[in-house]
């Protein structure tokens, strides 16, 4: 029971908004966006990805929770050290599974052996690695300041699931170390990518658990924070959050390059969307963000750094596209202007912007809803036959 001890008068009841200097930096769909870091940054990638454009966020390479796991795999990248060693090799506690230590979720029966295991990580890093050399964009998200390190080897293990609290040890990182690993990660993809390619670096709103238990965050408010370590984990992520923040504006202080820059992604779930939807309560820990958080992070993202055509076609092409998807074709007197609308939005800006993704989710409208229009199936599949010529 919470007792009103103390009147307050809340005045100003304006929403908030983050400020953000708007770059275009993507100025048609060729754009192609790497992702590296927490899962918050799959989400941005796959909502990106969405609407049209090239990105890649490999759910076993591009997974990194901290700094020094993000720096070490770049660097080993940059290395041509792909895949995993025997020594980078774990298995689970209960003996039926062998692990990657350097992967999310890279795994194989034990019993097969370390060989398929150890392809399948290559080819992982390989195609991370060949993405990275051509991205235009890369965006690193730091997650926590903490990191597994392996008590074998000494280096930084990707997660400890399905491993024995034996085979790692949590190594909570100083803001100077988490600044110098961010520095020396944003280093080295400059040599690994030659190209002016601009990189992006956020903190994720995520909160994080920080060993195979960790410190939960139930749904029941009279447990939260309490977990295995008995510490307030609302008060922990906090403390660890504010030491990303300051090493990312010690890192951009260190690198003095403008085309490194910082998106509030953090800020704008905290305070943008302060008291709404942030984190997804579909599960008994209540640290992931909500679809619909990440959704409205990647829309603050495009309108900063995307060109107007850009977002001016977007905007257009789904506000026609809208009742195409939601009424009935046989009884919608306007569906034709809609989908001629469209065609004529897509062949309008197609040389400029290179919108190729668009006629595809027009061609797959059509499969679901065909208007019996001779005339749009024509000019549909005269549209479907540019996909050929982009690839």
């Amino acid at each position: 029971m919470q007792y009103k001890l103390v009147e307050s008068y809340i005045r100003n009841l304006d929403p908030v908004r983050v400020a953000i200097t708007p770059q275009p930096l993507i100025n048609d769909f060729r754009c192609k966006l790497l992702s590296l870091g927490s899962c918050f940054a799959g989400f941005i990638a796959d909502e990106m990805g969405e609407s049209g454009f090239q990105t890649l966020y490999d759910r076993n390479g591009c997974v990194r929770f901290s700094a020094r796991d993000t720096a070490d795999y770049v660097n080993r990248l940059s290395q041509g050290r792909l895949g995993v060693n025997d020594d980078e090799i774990a298995t689970t506690e209960d003996g039926s599974m062998s692990i990657s230590m350097r992967h999310d979720r890279v795994d194989t029966v034990a019993q097969v052996g370390n060989a398929a295991l150890k392809k399948a990580s290559r080819q992982i890093d390989s195609r991370v690695l060949d993405f990275m050399r051509v991205a235009d964009i890369i965006v690193v998200t730091l997650g926590t300041s903490k990191y597994l390190r392996s008590t074998t080897t000494g280096s930084p293990i990707n997660s400890g699931l399905g491993l024995s609290k034996n085979d790692y040890e949590i190594i909570d990182q100083s803001v100077e170390e988490i600044a110098s690993d961010l520095s020396n990660t944003f280093r080295t993809l400059r040599q690994i990518n030659p190209n002016p390619w601009t990189g992006v670096v956020t903190v994720s709103p995520q909160r994080y658990r920080w060993s195979s238990f960790g410190d939960y965050f139930e749904l029941d408010p009279s447990e939260y924070g309490v977990g295995s370590h008995n510490r307030d984990g609302l008060v922990a992520n906090s403390l660890d959050k504010s030491k990303l923040r300051v090493a990312v504006e010690d890192s951009l202080n260190q690198l003095q390059d403008p085309r490194i820059l910082y998106f509030p992604s953090f800020e704008i779930v905290m305070e943008e969307l302060r008291h709404k939807e942030q984190f997804d309560r579909d599960i008994a820990d209540n640290y992931h963000v909500s679809p619909s958080t990440s959704a409205y992070v990647t829309n603050r993202f495009l309108n900063t750094y995307a060109s107007n055509e850009v977002k001016e076609f977007i905007s257009n092409f789904n506000e026609t596209v809208a009742p195409l998807k939601k009424k009935n074709p046989m009884t919608y007197s306007g569906y034709e202007e809609c989908f001629t609308k469209a065609i004529n939005s897509i062949l309008a800006t197609l040389p400029k912007i290179q919108n190729f993704h668009y006629i595809k989710i027009l061609v797959d409208i059509y499969i679901d809803h065909p208007t019996k229009s001779p005339e749009i199936e024509k000019r549909l599949m005269s549209l479907k036959s540019l996909l050929n010529i982009s690839r």
